[in-house]
């Protein structure tokens, strides 16, 4: 028997999903993959951003994009480097709000092994020191698929800004070598 203070008390149990998986939700619906997104980028770990990309997943900017970056061959690889570099940078929360303010897109159309959503996104990267938030908007259509374990992010493709913000091309090219 173990006497107050001793070593060996029993201590509460670590959740076994880990930090990154404690917002992951089951992506049973095209929508579900929004918030895993989400969930993934706000998360330390990149595990439930990369688990709701597909393999094939690409990006394309906006037609008549002129910044930072080349994005002949963004894939899945470029964009999980990207999500690891740009939370070394933003300590602090980081967040994507897929639709307008209330979470509605412009239209969509789901079928039963892919959907497109066409709409607004707004990413919110907050550095951790104090300073303003920086945030990045635009539209997009976002085409998700049916995959192996629910649906993932096939292609991220900007179609137009958003007020005066920089669109997500705009953070995905300053972080390109």
């Amino acid at each position: 028997m173990c006497q107050a203070g001793c070593i060996f008390d029993p201590r509460e149990a670590e959740d076994p999903a880990g930090e990154d998986d404690t917002c992951w939700i089951p992506p049973n619906a095209p929508t579900d993959v929004f918030s895993n997104l989400d969930c993934g980028l706000g998360s330390a770990g990149n595990s439930s951003y990369e688990r709701s990309l597909d393999p094939d997943f690409v990006f394309i900017p906006r037609p008549g994009y002129d910044g930072p970056g080349n994005f002949e061959e963004w894939d899945f690889t470029q964009e999980m480097d990207f999500v690891t570099k740009l939370k070394g940078d933003y300590q602090g929360e980081r967040s994507i709000r897929f639709g307008d303010a209330e979470g509605r897109f412009e239209r969509w159309d789901v079928a039963t092994s892919d959907a497109t959503y066409w709409g607004e996104y707004r990413i919110t990267l907050d550095s951790g020191t104090g300073t303003d938030p920086d945030i990045f908007a635009g539209k997009a259509e976002f085409h998700i698929v049916r995959g192996t374990k629910g649906w993932v992010i096939k292609k991220w493709e900007d179609y137009d800004v958003v007020d005066s913000f920089p669109t997500s091309a705009n953070i995905r090219g300053s972080y390109q070598q």
